[in-house]
């Protein structure tokens, strides 16, 4: 029989309690008494940690503003859906919890956090400094027990991991270079891909796709994908009549549609070309190089957070269908609209079987083995006007790789209808010897 005063707390059954917190059973509810220096339900707030070490992946203090003074929205904000948040499985692991505190639950380079920025969703590595290094060896390993259970240590992580070859920056741009040769890093911030539309699409959060490319020429606008430091892929259609160079300009790390944004850098033109035999009724070979102007001496783009290249495919086997696969880009939000998104968009586009796609009711002969089509039969996503030339990346091996470059379709996200995409693989000879 129980010999307590009713309503006096007893100990837990099993102690989940962090930092020598004690578990505590009050009205038939688990609650974490905490010692001094601590808080939080499971008392993994540590409020004398004002600095991170390593990359801050066991950072759990209380800064909670960013590089550029924003505040932190919580972790458990309605906004965050398919975002890291409290609500994910295991969220206790990596520090989330309802509080607005800077963790980094996807192995970045340093603490960061979700803001609103202009009404939208953004995020922002966090105001705070990288401890020196007082501690090594045991007395590291002794700090890394006391900020979490050795069996959370354990645990292997169900969320998304990132490679973390970005060092950190003291400044809000983000602009932190990162060492070539590298591609395929992307920096999501969310713990999955699942997104439905460019026409009906989801905004991109800033790092999702450092390798988009808005090319700017005269009054008309194209996408574009960073394959190297100085060279760009695009659709020959954006460039069939032969602008002046001095008319077009590139910019990387841009979030925004014709406004500057955080990490985004221009680039003036030093040449370009078209496939030799691309036709403008046909659009086969509907591909081309952007070559941007050498900013030092055999450089262009310094990569960073924000401008990273996308990898291309290593051979030209049959493609698996299976993999995932996404579009991004600033087009027409539906077909008819008379100007672009204000942001870029980003929507999954799974690749149609080529047999499928060249059946009548679909696109017909039309199709040339120099194309794929992406998206869905029913028509829930599709790209549109203005998003021609950007890129259609597919998962392979961790790494986003460019596996077609958005070419035409007909209208924008119709019924049998999914868009077409020039097939990167088709080309990867024509890439290599015009990029010597």
């Amino acid at each position: 029989m129980d010999q307590s005063t009713p309503g006096t707390p007893v100990s837990c059954a099993t102690n989940n309690c962090m930092n020598g917190g004690r578990c505590l059973e009050v009205k038939h509810s688990s609650v974490c008494s905490c010692p001094e220096g601590f808080s939080g339900p499971l008392c993994d707030i540590e409020h004398t940690q004002t600095c991170y070490r390593e990359n801050g992946r066991l950072y759990r203090g209380m800064a909670h503003y960013t590089v550029s003074g924003a505040p932190c929205l919580p972790w458990d904000s309605p906004l965050l859906l398919n975002e890291f948040s409290s609500s994910m499985n295991n969220s206790s692991i990596f520090g989330l919890g309802p509080h607005a505190f800077c963790r980094n639950p996807d192995g970045d380079s340093r603490p960061w956090c979700y803001v609103l920025r202009n009404m939208q969703l953004s995020w922002e590595f966090c105001n705070i400094s990288s401890c020196h290094p007082q501690y090594t060896g045991e007395a590291y390993r002794s700090l890394r027990k006391k900020w979490l259970p050795l069996a959370s240590l354990e645990r292997e992580s169900t969320a998304p991991k990132k490679p973390e070859s970005v060092r950190p920056t003291a400044g809000p741009s983000q602009t932190v270079p990162i060492p070539a040769p590298v591609c395929g890093l992307r920096f999501p911030k969310t713990t999955t891909s699942s997104r439905s539309r460019v026409v009906r699409g989801m905004v991109a959060l800033r790092g999702s796709h450092p390798y988009m490319a808005a090319i700017y020429i005269g009054d008309q606008f194209c996408g574009g994908s960073l394959i190297a430091s100085c060279w760009v892929l695009t659709a020959a259609h954006c460039l069939e009549f032969r602008p002046d160079v001095s008319k077009i300009s590139v910019v990387l790390g841009q979030t925004q549609y014709n406004r500057s944004t955080d990490g985004s850098v221009k680039f003036q033109v030093q040449n370009y070309l078209l496939h030799e035999h691309y036709s403008e009724i046909t659009k086969r070979h509907d591909i081309a190089l952007v070559r941007l102007k050498e900013k030092t001496p055999g450089h262009c783009a310094e990569f960073s957070h924000s401008i990273l290249p996308v990898c291309l495919p290593n051979s030209t086997e049959t493609f698996d269908t299976s993999k995932p696969c996404q579009i991004a880009g600033w087009g027409h939000m539906y077909e008819g609209a008379d100007k672009l998104s204000v942001y870029l968009q980003e929507a999954d586009m799974p690749i149609i079987p080529h047999e499928q796609c060249r059946s009548e009711e679909v696109h017909g002969t039309h199709i040339a083995e120099d194309m794929l089509c992406a998206g869905y039969m029913d028509g829930r996503a599709d790209a549109c006007q203005g998003d021609s030339g950007g890129p259609l990346v597919c998962d392979e091996q961790g790494k986003a790789t460019l596996y077609g470059i958005i070419s035409w379709g007909t209208g924008c996200a119709l019924e049998n209808k999914p868009g077409v995409y020039t097939r990167v693989t088709h080309y990867l000879d024509w890439i290599q010897n015009h990029m010597r």
